[in-house]
């Protein structure tokens, strides 16, 4: 029977593209975020222990899932669901630090639900046509992209709006995240029946891959989610796009000409060495903390740092964190609850960095912390003496947090 247009699998998608691009910019600034913010802070408390609404909800959901689902679940699905929430993990990991989001809320997994149903939407209608599953993940894919650059493109124009590539980058990882349930969850993993071959011996054969489509795409959607999320400001947009392209070109280059025997040895060769040589220099300089700074590279223990703006924690862990030179008040309470008693600005060459906190003082003040309950002493310096106060302070055993800003 001729489904009503109405009806058809297509309006529906067509719908829901709509409701993703006004949604955002017509209802959430005005009131449903802050309404959305509520919900997840929401909770009560049990013996001390603070329980927020939502995870109790998403328990309850996830039980309800099961119980129905029960007959068609085996450990293939059981897996994969596995998967996917460590998939949903590594995008909250990576997106976001500053904002300092709990896991559960659903703010920081807005972009990974919505784009998630619109797969399986566009899922729907793009099945109904026919079309093989690599057509299927490809048109997806570009679908999710071209909508998500649209919602942000329209933004621009609208006041208290801006254009967000890292937005983009989350749309596009809750695409993913879409995907694999499709394919690994609904269709039971009916794209890896034949092998988990992803290396085509012909580059024009990769787009009739199934299984090549979907995880070089999520290659790529991964370097944008982040590169994007490390250069949120404007400023810094061409760093993003090269970032992305150059690295998702570099790894598939890797990928295709591995498949050459000669080739192969080669770059098992070159990784061996890698090793070898960063496994010297880390043991090297190991107790040396910061070894060296310059305006676009950082040497920590050994380890080079490129391009990436870097924070040092105190137990002396790193990671890389959003190149910014002005810090809000959001940035600095996450910073805060990493509870340093002191704080080093790394403010790059010329000095324009660590801005935010201290206007009124040119190097180093007292500031209450909240999360610590006391002062915590900070300073804002240039690199290159930011760099041996650090040094200095760790070898003191001084519980000590550094920010570094690499720049030109």
């Amino acid at each position: 029977q001729k489904q009503s247009i109405f009806f058809s699998k297509f309006l529906q998608m067509e719908l829901y593209v709509a409701l993703l691009v006004f949604t955002p910019f017509l209802m959430l600034q005005n009131y449903l975020q802050a309404a959305i913010g509520s919900i997840s802070r929401a909770g009560f408390e049990i013996e001390g222990h603070f329980i927020p609404f939502v995870v109790v909800i998403a328990i309850a959901v996830l039980l309800f899932i099961l119980i129905t689902a029960w007959k068609k679940l085996d450990w293939w699905r059981i897996v994969s669901l596995i998967i996917i929430i460590v998939l949903m993990g590594i995008g909250q990991k990576t997106s976001d630090y500053y904002f300092n989001h709990k896991f559960y809320e659903l703010q920081h997994n807005w972009h990974y639900f919505a784009y998630g149903i619109f797969t399986y939407v566009a899922y729907r209608y793009l099945k109904s046509k026919d079309l093989s599953d690599n057509a299927i993940i490809l048109r997806t894919y570009l679908m999710a992209l071209g909508a998500s650059t649209f919602d942000e493109s329209v933004q621009v124009f609208i006041s208290s709006r801006i254009f967000d590539i890292s937005d983009i980058g989350k749309d596009g990882w809750g695409t993913v995240i879409g995907l694999f349930i499709v394919f690994f969850v609904v269709e039971h993993g009916k794209i890896v029946q034949n092998g988990w071959k992803i290396r085509e011996k012909r580059l024009r054969d990769y787009p009739k891959n199934p299984l090549s489509v979907l995880v070089l795409g999520a290659m790529f959607v991964y370097l944008l989610l982040f590169n994007s999320s490390l250069f949120a400001d404007k400023i810094y947009w061409y760093y993003t796009i090269l970032l992305t392209f150059g690295g998702f070109l570099f790894l598939f280059a890797i990928i295709h000409l591995s498949g050459y025997r000669k080739i192969r040895n080669g770059l098992l060769i070159c990784l061996a060495l890698i090793i070898i040589i960063q496994g010297f220099f880390f043991l090297k300089y190991k107790d040396e903390y910061i070894v060296k700074t310059s305006r676009e590279l950082t040497i920590y223990k050994g380890i080079p740092i490129l391009f990436y703006d870097v924070m040092i924690f105190p137990d002396g862990n790193f990671r890389f964190v959003d190149k910014k030179t002005f810090f809000n008040s959001r940035d600095l309470n996450t910073i805060f609850s990493k509870k340093p008693d002191i704080l080093i600005f790394a403010t790059g060459f010329e000095g324009k960095g660590g801005r935010g906190l201290l206007e009124s003082f040119k190097e180093w003040d007292f500031v209450f912390n909240e999360h610590t309950l006391k002062g915590m002493q900070v300073f804002t310096l240039k690199n290159e003496e930011a760099r041996v106060l650090f040094n200095r302070l760790k070898k003191e055993g001084k519980n000590v947090l550094c920010i570094i800003h690499s720049s030109k």
